[in-house]
């Protein structure tokens, strides 16, 4: 069972991070993966927690996956990323504990505003809609997103109103903004986004 923290599990090239907070009266595990998206469970009992925590990472590694992601008869997410289990059929990751401290947590932040390196980051406040969703450009470009594979632009977004599904994530710079960025209402935009490009 894991003490209060942030950790990284690895397995092959696929990281996920997982974070473990004490919240007033419970306990909340919030395990990310940036391919994928963020599993949460909140409880009182952290053995309980810990227990549903690795029956969530199972059944997302070996869920079957809709055919549309299926790619070279690899049918599970597991198989897609490249983990495999071992001979006690159980998935082995190397763990990182992650010492996040507020200098740290402040000077990442204060990064985010530079995001990102591949395209400059508008100065205006411009909204974007994408699907039923409004959000500022900015967070956009600091999140990675990325139109037909490009950095999005003031002209790329137009695109997004009734073409929401051209939009993807750089992975790496997706799971650093959400992995340092500070809570906001932008953020739960962003996250609502993510959501439903994934369903």
């Amino acid at each position: 069972m894991a003490e209060i923290g942030t950790y990284q599990l690895k397995a092959g090239n696929s990281v996920f991070t997982l974070v473990i907070a004490r919240q007033t009266n419970s306990y909340q595990y919030a395990l990310f993966d940036a391919k994928g998206g963020e599993i949460v469970f909140s409880g009182q009992n952290k053995l309980d927690l810990s227990a549903a925590i690795y029956r969530g990472l199972t059944d997302y590694l070996t869920v079957d996956l809709p055919k549309n992601f299926i790619v070279k008869n690899k049918t599970t997410r597991a198989a897609e990323i490249g983990i495999e289990k071992t001979s006690e059929s159980q998935f082995k990751f190397d763990i990182y504990r992650l010492k996040v401290t507020q200098e740290i947590k402040t000077k990442i932040s204060s990064l985010i505003t530079q995001l990102p390196d591949k395209s400059a980051v508008t100065t205006q406040p411009l909204i974007v809609k994408t699907g039923a969703t409004h959000i500022q450009l900015a967070t956009l470009q600091q999140a990675g997103a990325q139109i037909d594979n490009r950095p999005v632009t003031v002209q790329s977004t137009r695109l997004l109103a009734n073409n929401s599904d051209k939009l993807t994530f750089d992975v790496q710079q997706l799971n650093d903004y959400l992995t340092f960025a500070n809570s906001s209402q932008e953020n739960l935009e962003l996250v609502r986004i993510i959501n439903q490009q994934l369903s």
